[in-house]
């Protein structure tokens, strides 16, 4: 809204114009994420309806002979270019004049996504755009370090911090970073203050920021908590299988272990599952001979059947038990996922006739209750990388309708986190599922915000699900550390942890395989 209020003043405001009457600025051009086109197109729509209107031109609905009178036309009558991040590169290199002269204004959606690495092919592209006015928008300045946040900082104000990147690592990261941990010494801490301070009064003409206390004194309150799993026994062969494997091939890589665990501890049915061709933004969804050598034995040892059978991974009992409750009470329910394979087996899990007779806690929960049998494109939806924006568009839209009747409506929204999880509204829903954990510590807290924005009208319920014994713990602290270092470094705050994990392994603290630890409670 902010965005959008700024350009309609630029194009319109009767003093921004030069000697010959001519605006200053009649150019804009919009690089967004793909999911996020639609929502950008409505809210255009929405919010200068009662103004001068402004043209609106997406080249990815445009047919590719028409492409160029389109630039062309923008160029000599003004309005808004509307490109996805992915399609800049290859669209600049057809026309060249987006790049040059380029836009009166650019304004970069998600900022973070584009400009954390100089080295790959969007930042390369939109360095060679040559205009002066540049906004950047981004919920997430850091995703894994400072240096992140000096490239965006460079990029839209080149010599404002007057340093190179070897210069600002010394000079600001490091003394910040020192002198967050717990243990650092007073003299580390005193250290970090004063560089955060410098650099948020360096950087205070340019950067306007807002955290989430303004969503919070709006909105209604949101709860997160994390939700310790037990693993099964099945997972517990499988994961000792997997260890056993790994130090046969002398696997040391924590990456490539994780990758390796990754479906064992969503489900061990995500073993099972067929690589999508079609996702091409879960690239770590890839099948090898290599990933499959490990587990084909035990399969052929359980049974396929066995293996598929939902109670053999407690986090899909659990978001079925979630399902059913906000069912029973009218809540609608995002589930975010970082793996394919993961929102597969989801699929045919919410597809199962009868609920309760694939889960006998969920039958002993909610006696007498009859849920199952869901189909895709009425009881619930989903997007991953292999949806294109018009498809993403009709889906969102078709989530957020609450008209008709109750039956008629979706109820869930299985996403893939890299692909749906920023820049797109979700406010029909107030329950949110992060069911997996991810590295990259922006994309599931991006992802939460897809619900809690402006427009939610109910309290918020966040649940993220964390497999007791598992590598994924670590990505989740990563998670809270980032955190810490955003509120710190940008806002001079200090993240308050109400409660710190106490990590039980003593098997005997859990009385039943759907035993619970609600291990951590914080503030962001």
């Amino acid at each position: 809204m902010t965005a959008i209020s700024l350009l309609c003043t630029l194009f319109n405001h009767p003093s921004l114009v030069d000697g010959y009457g001519i605006a200053l600025v009649k150019t804009a051009l919009l690089v967004v994420p793909v999911n996020t086109i639609a929502s950008w197109q409505n809210e255009f729509s929405k919010w200068t309806t009662s103004l001068r209107p402004i043209m609106i031109y997406a080249l990815h609905s445009t047919p590719a002979n028409h492409r160029e009178s389109a630039v062309s036309q923008w160029c000599q009558r003004g309005g808004v270019m509307l490109l996805s991040k992915d399609s800049f590169p290859r669209y600049s290199k057809a026309h060249p004049s987006l790049q040059i002269p380029g836009p009166d204004i650019l304004v970069l959606d998600e900022a973070h996504l584009m400009l954390a690495n100089r080295n790959n092919v969007i930042y390369k592209a939109l360095s060679n755009i040559q205009t002066k006015r540049r906004l950047l928008l981004t919920g997430s300045p850091f995703q894994n370090n400072a240096l992140e946040y000096y490239r965006m900082i460079h990029y839209m104000r080149p010599g404002v911090l007057d340093t190179s990147e070897t210069l600002f690592e010394r000079e600001f990261a490091r003394p910040i970073n020192s002198g967050m941990p717990s243990d650092a010494t007073p003299a580390e801490k005193l250290e970090c203050n004063l560089k955060s301070k410098q650099l948020k009064n360096i950087l205070a003409p340019y950067v306007h920021r807002k955290d989430s206390t303004v969503l919070q004194e709006t909105l209604p309150p949101m709860q997160q908590v994390i939700l310790h799993v037990r693993q099964t026994k099945l997972q517990s062969n499988l994961y000792k299988a997997l260890k056993r494997f790994e130090e046969r091939k002398g696997i040391t890589s924590y990456l490539t272990r994780y990758q390796l665990a990754k479906p064992i501890h969503n489900h061990p049915a995500c073993l099972l599952m067929k690589a999508s061709q079609a996702a091409e933004e879960d690239s770590d969804d890839s099948d090898t001979k290599e990933k499959r050598m490990w587990f084909d034995k035990k399969v052929q040892k359980i049974g396929e059947d066995k293996m598929k059978a939902v109670e053999k991974g407690n986090k899909v009992v659990m978001l079925l038990h979630i399902l059913t409750h906000s069912d029973l009470i009218g809540d609608k329910v995002v589930v975010f996922a970082n793996c394919i394979k993961t929102l597969d087996f989801l699929e045919e899990a919410l597809q199962l006739c009868s609920w309760t007779d694939h889960a006998s806690t969920l039958a002993a929960a909610f006696p007498g209750t009859q849920i199952g049998g869901w189909k895709k494109g009425r009881e619930y939806l989903r997007i991953d990388g292999s949806d294109t924006s018009d498809q993403r568009g009709s889906l969102i839209k078709k989530f957020n309708q609450n008209e008709g009747r109750l039956s008629e409506r979706a109820k869930c929204f299985l996403i893939s986190a890299k692909a749906g999880g920023i820049g797109i509204t979700l406010t029909a829903a107030n329950r949110v599922v992060c069911f997996d954990t991810h590295f990259n510590p922006t994309i599931m807290n991006q992802a939460v915000c897809r619900v809690y924005r402006y427009g939610q009208e109910k309290s918020v319920f966040v649940y993220r699900f964390l497999t007791e014994g598992t590598v994924s713990l670590l990505s989740l602290l990563r998670v809270f550390l980032v955190v810490i270092l955003n509120a710190h470094a940008l806002y001079l705050k200090y993240v308050s942890f109400l409660q710190i994990f106490e990590y039980g392994r003593a098997r005997k603290k859990y009385t039943n395989a759907l035993s619970i630890k609600l291990g951590c409670h914080f503030e962001f």
